[in-house]
């Protein structure tokens, strides 16, 4: 267990130690080479300080625009039809950027007066495009541009032509839209008018044309059917008694003819039997017995008198009577086959004129529709043309900027202190490097040199040469005024910038700027 804690506080204490060896090193660097690591950061720091004021200035101009959603939108909610504010913020940021609206800006500010071919004009729009920012708070309904240049003048100018440009470009759009609804909706108005009216066309040629068939009742004709068969029912029982009674007085005066005639036979059967045979004979007999059971008197004479006047008129009124039933039958046959063919087409027709029908209705709710939401189109349209439906209302216009957003001095003077600290210790670093002399106890250890004993360097805090003292005021003079110079732009104090003018850096930027360029 001891040794286990002995180990971790060996390997700390050895950490310990070599960082202390590097940390002693690296100031036995500086101490070694104090001009040239104080020259190198100087210089660094002083390449960041010069950069920081020679880099172009650009200034930023801003601007905030706020969607307004009029109440009259709530009012007429359902009836009239306006965008959404969410529909005009999805297409705000592209319709502002979009090449259209900037070359209306670019030439409204004539930024194109110094663009000579196509290729620099859209580098100038795509310049534009990186250069403006657009951002959105949905929930507040604002967005803001913003824009970068050299020029405050221009970056204000560019921002307000922008928004001005948009605003009115969006306007304009919505009225056009509305008005290129309504006059779509006008036509299709129009269009369906006349659809109806041919509709109505096509269901009175059809009801001209199955009048009949129309008029009828269904359960009329079923009705009507189920007499006529009655009737027939009627007539085929008059018929079938007509008929009887024909054959009645037929088969009466056929039984009378048939015993006249079996008379006559039987007699002349007797005769030819009494020219053969006596009269005690059994066929004379039965001859003789046959004819007494017959009815006296001749045939003739039987024949008129079967049927009476009676009769014979009962015959004809049956026979024409019994024509008369026929053709009222064939006249109910006839009946009978129109009302079913009647009751046959009563579904066809009306299914045609409920498809006729069903037809007009469609077309009359859409005409019902579009006459509605034509109504809607111009309450919009209204909107649109008084400004009355979604409105844009600048919060804050642009205003030129009188301070520049880059470069950003005060970090390019940081960033240049750490620079040059880092740097002038790494190019020591790296002189040490490449010494090929021996340093420490433990480069001798590395080529397995024995080390019998070391001294250590043995300072003279007191001895400090004039040169070093003057190097050190001088650097700690010049460090001093990187310092005043960082803490001036930190607090954002004027006086450089003032200055600026009257010490010719600007002329030395423009010089430096077109040396670059």
């Amino acid at each position: 267990m001891s040794q286990n804690h002995q180990e971790p506080d060996r390997t700390m204490l050895d950490s310990y130690q070599e960082s202390n060896i590097d940390i002693q090193r690296y100031l036995g660097l500086i101490r070694a080479k104090l001009p040239l690591f104080c020259g190198i950061a100087l210089c660094v720091m002083t390449c960041a300080v010069v950069a920081s004021y020679v880099l172009p200035k650009k200034y930023e101009a801003k601007s905030t625009v706020f969607i307004e959603q009029n109440v009259i939108n709530d009012l007429v909610k359902g009836i009239a039809v306006t965008p959404s504010m969410e529909a005009k913020i999805k297409v705000l940021k592209v319709a502002m950027l979009s090449r259209t609206m900037l070359l209306e800006v670019i030439r409204e500010l004539d930024m194109d007066l110094s663009v000579k071919t196509d290729s620099e004009l859209e580098e100038l729009i795509d310049t534009l495009q990186k250069q403006t920012r657009i951002s959105l708070d949905e929930e507040r309904g604002v967005f803001t541009i913003s824009y970068t240049n050299t020029d405050p003048r221009l970056a204000s100018n560019f921002v307000n032509t922008l928004v001005r440009r948009y605003i009115e470009e969006n306007t304009s759009s919505k009225r056009e839209e509305s008005l290129e609804a309504t006059r779509f909706l006008a036509e299709q108005i129009d269009t369906f008018k006349q659809r109806i009216d041919k509709a109505d066309a096509n269901i009175n040629a059809f009801k001209q044309e199955k009048g009949m068939v129309l008029a009828l009742d269904e359960a009329i004709v079923r009705k009507e059917i189920d007499d006529v068969q009655n009737e027939l029912e009627a007539l085929n029982i008059r018929e079938h008694e007509l008929q009887a009674t024909r054959n009645l007085l037929s088969a009466k005066t056929h039984v009378v003819v048939q015993t006249d005639t079996e008379r006559l036979q039987l007699e002349k059967q007797l005769a030819e039997l009494r020219t053969q045979y006596s009269e005690s004979h059994p066929d004379v007999r039965r001859a003789v017995k046959a004819l007494e059971a017959l009815p006296s008197g001749s045939a003739k004479r039987v024949t008129r008198s079967s049927l009476s006047d009676k009769d014979q008129r009962e015959l004809e009124l049956a026979g024409i009577e019994l024509s008369a039933v026929k053709k009222n039958k064939d006249l109910l046959h006839n009946s009978l086959e129109e009302k079913k063919q009647i009751l046959r087409e009563i579904p066809v027709v009306q299914t045609e004129l409920a498809e006729l029908k069903r037809t007009k209705e469609n077309e009359t709710l859409i005409y019902q529709q579009l006459v509605a939401r034509y109504g809607q189109s111009e309450v919009s349209k209204q909107m649109e043309l008084q400004d009355k439906a979604v409105s844009f209302r600048v919060i804050d216009p642009a205003v030129m900027p009188t301070s520049h957003v880059s470069p950003k001095r005060p970090l390019i003077i940081g960033g240049g202190i750490a620079a040059g600290f880092g740097l002038a210790l790494g190019v020591l670093i790296l002189l040490d490097m490449f010494n090929q002399s021996i340093h420490s106890q433990d480069q001798l250890r590395s080529i397995h040199i024995p080390v019998l004993a070391s001294i250590p360097r043995i300072g003279r805090p007191d001895h400090v040469s004039a040169r070093t003292i003057g190097l050190f005021a001088v650097c700690g003079v010049y460090f001093l005024c990187i310092l005043t110079v960082l803490s001036i732009e930190v607090l954002g104090l004027p006086y450089i910038e003032n200055a600026i003018p009257h010490i010719g850096i600007e002329a030395l930027k423009t010089k430096l700027m077109t040396m670059i360029l």
